[in-house]
């Protein structure tokens, strides 16, 4: 983040213009008997560009910034040093005015976004430190190296650590893959470890109970994959869809979200029709990033939820989600292309939509279908 210091009047004596005249004095004392006449409108442009950042100088010193003074000094004295050198016969100081210039305004662009990155992760920080909460789902998703793709904000919380830092790192920072439990914030854990479509995998973390043995008709754990379509299971995708919804309300984030309702004519044969709905929506999960949750909702209806998404790009998505279907129904001389009625939601942190079954029904209005 910028520097400040304490003020002092004398702070004031290096403004570009007063540096000027020694940038004016080495220009005359380095001159020639061979100057050049330098265009008018230059000059104005130059007095231009000066007077605006002197005033930018003023503004930083004003403020007490430290960081930042120097190369802004460089620009300001680099474009006086250009017409200046020309108009007195020192060319050879043209070239050192154009790099003064230049150096210092590549220097100004890095501390701004540095300056930047600070203040956004200073944010988070202090967001962090005032909101003790349990999100609903302790979860990541990773590729086949381990690298983390996806993370909730309960497992960051749980782990004492930044969304920035994880997603730079590997799942191995909070549990062994492999292992069925993980001890991650002197709590010990039960962990669920699925493999995924690509090579990937998906890590939930839930709270570990000590019942001894698991009888022998314990119930398997339940799939948040549907086998045949390869969408996420509703039940699955409705707790993953409250998690994100959650974590747009705590950090002022936002994310689209899109229902696409698909009505095949009574004519089409029914198994020609179930084999292309299948083959369809596994297209559909093959061509969305693994942070993005897709359910079935209907026979033909799929729900999806595109996380750090705005509607714009949501609704890029959604239409090359489209064009996968003619290419498909090639293969289906027996099918009709079915009728297609899509809506799509932008959510922002202002929005009074808490659950998943909240931001369905919203959508089911605009698509006007229930």
């Amino acid at each position: 983040m910028m520097v400040k210091e304490a003020r002092s009047p004398l702070r004031w004596i290096f403004l570009p213009p007063f540096v000027a005249i020694g940038t004016i004095a080495v220009v005359v004392f380095l001159s020639s008997s061979r100057p050049v006449s330098v265009d008018p409108a230059w000059w104005a442009l130059t007095g231009l560009l000066f007077i605006v950042l002197t005033i930018l100088y003023g503004m930083f010193l004003n403020q007490g910034f430290t960081v930042g003074l120097f190369p802004l000094q460089m620009v300001a004295q680099g474009i006086l040093l250009c017409p200046l050198s020309l108009a007195f016969g020192a060319g050879m100081l043209q070239w050192l005015g154009v790099t003064m210039a230049v150096c210092g305004a590549s220097v100004l662009v890095a501390v701004y976004y540095r300056h930047r990155r600070e203040l956004r992760l200073e944010a988070i920080e202090e967001l962090s430190a005032s909101n003790e909460c349990t999100l609903p789902l302790l979860f990541a998703v990773t590729d086949g190296e381990g690298n983390i793709l996806s993370i909730s904000d309960a497992l960051l919380d749980t782990a004492k650590t930044t969304r920035e830092a994880a997603l730079q790192g590997k799942i191995t920072f909070f549990l062994k893959p492999g292992d069925e439990t993980t001890v991650l914030g002197d709590k010990k854990w039960s962990v669920r470890q699925t493999p995924m479509e690509g090579g990937g995998f998906y890590f939930q973390l839930d709270e570990y109970q000590d019942e001894g043995p698991a009888p022998a008709f314990a119930e398997p754990p339940e799939p948040f994959v549907d086998p045949a379509t390869q969408l996420h299971t509703q039940a699955y995708a409705f707790r993953r869809v409250g998690e994100e919804l959650y974590r747009v309300r705590r950090y002022q984030r936002f994310l689209s979200a899109a229902l696409l309702s698909f009505e095949f004519p009574d004519s089409a044969p029914p198994e020609d029709e179930e084999t292309f709905w299948i083959s369809y929506c596994r297209l559909v999960r093959a061509n969305l990033r693994a942070s993005d949750v897709s359910s079935l909702v209907g026979p033909h209806d799929i729900f999806l939820v595109f996380p750090e998404t705005p509607r714009e790009a949501a609704e890029v998505a959604v239409g090359k989600l489209l064009e996968l279907m003619p290419p498909l129904l090639e293969s289906y001389s027996s099918l009709e292309a079915p009728k297609v009625t899509d809506g799509i939601l932008f959510v922002g942190a202002s929005s009074d939509l808490t659950d998943a079954a909240a931001l369905l029904k919203a959508l089911d209005e605009r698509v006007g279908k229930r």
